[in-house]
């Protein structure tokens, strides 16, 4: 699972006879070589100008440290350093002898620039009148959290990532996401992830049902993910042989086109937008259409509309409650004896649906040629809900597999069937949505087949969704699911709180024999039975 990094030169000089009036000196130490490869090119880049400043820049990874010679040159390099950079150094023998290098050279240095590391690494961070010199110096935490025992030379790389995933949780709370969460509320964006394979090279995430590996995890999406990022989208891979980095073309164009998503989503006049409201069916074959756990559906949507109507969304026909509302939406009163009774939106034919979706052959080895037996009449795929202007109410089509639902999430051959992808088909691609929002906790399109985290576009989460912006009510009790919705199914998560718990009492049968007993005790206490 660790990739070993291949040595490379990571020493940049300016050119002979260059006409830079100052060279400076900037030293660095990363956690993985990405960083290395785009400061490389960095600092040659500004030589190749050959202007007025010049770059010699040295480099290293955090591991090399534990090599004698290493360390004793990289401690020589900092003597003489300009600036100093350093990103997730969070091993902690490897992060004091980082502490132990710079810190007798640091008034000396011109800049010193620390991203996300150790308390005691960011303390060295510099930069005009910025410090961060009395981070986290409260004695009883950090006093323990400084309390190492070093690691001999021979330790493994495993065995340092694992102490690191151990130290995380001890020093989030040093990292300074409120003011990020702050800066974030300011720009009022959306914040993506994009990030490269770290631990990995490509040829071993393609094959790994796991995906990213947990330390990157950790890193690099549970932390943003503390300031409020969303869609951790893998941008670029690594070459198995040389360790270089390279353009996942694919996913950058699955990042661009979500992107391009949101931003329409700002620009675009709201009697213009077009929203698709999911509710779901689960259990399935149990009536339970429009159900969620701890949500009022249908009279949470009617709301929500109603709000959408008063601020100027194109809302048409809108019944006078909920309760309408829901029999719009589940009742078709064309349907004959035997036929689905809900509310046929649209009906696919077997060509749109092939056109539109371009994974459609890869579902037909679990269920043959479409349309299919589920969500079809036979001849086409159809869309069940309902259309209220630029609104449309849909429903989610079931796993598929009824008789044991669990069976999609566990096995990796199966799939979701025709009229699940058409449905999402139809939302995005013909219907033309430009955005989902999935209405109470749960649907299936987060569990089904693929990576567990980092999806590749042969992970059905990604297929499904597109470039859907993915809007998903969940409840506040349960944020372990609601992280897979954001993983996996790129869901921007609004939480809703669950109603209060009071004692329910008993019923029918159980109320009587309660009275009964209550009698009989009375009676003989009271001698009389």
């Amino acid at each position: 699972m660790f990739t070993q990094v291949r040595s490379a030169n990571r020493r940049v000089s300016p050119v002979e006879d260059n006409k830079h009036k100052v060279v400076i000196k900037a030293v660095y130490v990363v956690l993985e070589p990405q960083y290395q490869n785009s400061l490389t090119e960095a600092a040659k880049s500004i030589n190749e100008m050959n202007g007025p400043i010049g770059i010699n820049l040295c480099g290293y990874l955090i591991e090399e440290l534990r090599n004698e010679k290493n360390y004793a040159d990289f401690k020589a390099d900092i003597a003489n350093a300009d600036i100093f950079i350093a990103s997730l150094i969070f091993i902690e023998d490897l992060a004091q002898k980082v502490v132990d290098a710079v810190t007798p050279y640091k008034e000396n240095l011109k800049a010193s620039i620390i991203f996300p590391s150790m308390p005691e690494v960011m303390r060295l961070n510099k930069l005009g009148s910025f410090s961060m010199a009395q981070l986290g110096q409260s004695k009883s935490i950090i006093g323990d959290l400084i309390k190492k025992k070093k690691e001999s030379d021979g330790a493994s790389f495993q065995d340092s990532m694992l102490k690191l995933l151990n130290t995380l949780p001890s020093i989030l709370k040093y990292l300074p996401v409120e003011k990020a969460i702050d800066a974030l509320k300011k720009l009022n964006r959306p914040y993506m992830v994009a990030l490269p394979l770290v631990f990995q090279t490509t040829q071993e995430w393609e094959e790994s049902d796991l995906g990213l590996h947990p330390v990157q995890v950790a890193l690099q999406i549970a932390i943003p993910e503390l300031d409020g990022a969303i869609e951790p989208i893998i941008l670029s891979g690594r070459d198995d042989a040389t360790g270089k980095a390279h353009t996942l073309q694919d996913r950058v164009d699955v990042i661009a086109e979500r992107a391009i998503k949101w931003s329409t989503l700002r620009v675009k006049k709201r009697q213009e937008k077009k929203l698709a409201i999911t509710v779901f069916s689960f259990p399935p074959d149990k009536g339970n259409v429009g159900t969620a756990a701890y949500l009022n559906v249908f009279g949470s949507i009617y709301r929500v509309l109603l709000e959408m109507k008063n601020k100027g969304y194109q809302i048409d026909n809108l019944p006078k409650n909920s309760k309408e509302l829901m029999e719009k939406v589940i009742n078709n009163p064309e349907a004959m004896d035997g036929s689905p009774e809900l509310n046929i939106a649209h009906k696919m034919t077997v060509r749109e649906y092939e056109e539109f979706t371009p994974y459609s052959k890869r579902l037909e080895e679990n269920w043959g040629k479409p349309p299919g037996n589920l969500n079809s009449d036979g001849q086409n795929l159809l869309i069940y809900g309902k259309h209220f202007g630029n609104v449309f109410i849909g429903v989610q089509p079931t796993f598929g597999y009824e008789g044991d639902p669990m069976r999609l999430l566990y096995s990796r051959s199966a799939s979701p069937h025709h009229g699940f992808a058409a449905y999402y088909t139809y939302v995005e691609k013909i219907w033309g949505a430009d955005a989902v929002l999935h209405f109470g906790t749960h649907g299936s399109l987060e569990f089904m087949p693929g990576k567990q985290m980092g999806m590749s576009e042969t992970c059905y989460p990604d297929s499904l969704i597109g470039s859907l912006p993915n809007l998903y009510y969940y409840a506040a009790n349960n944020p372990s699911e609601a992280t897979i919705a954001k993983r996996r199914g790129y869901a921007s998560t609004i939480s809703y709180l669950t109603p209060p718990a009071e004692n329910a009492g008993l019923y029918k049968g159980l109320k009587e024999l309660s009275e009964l007993v209550g009698s009989y005790q009375q009676l003989r206490e009271s001698s009389r039975g």
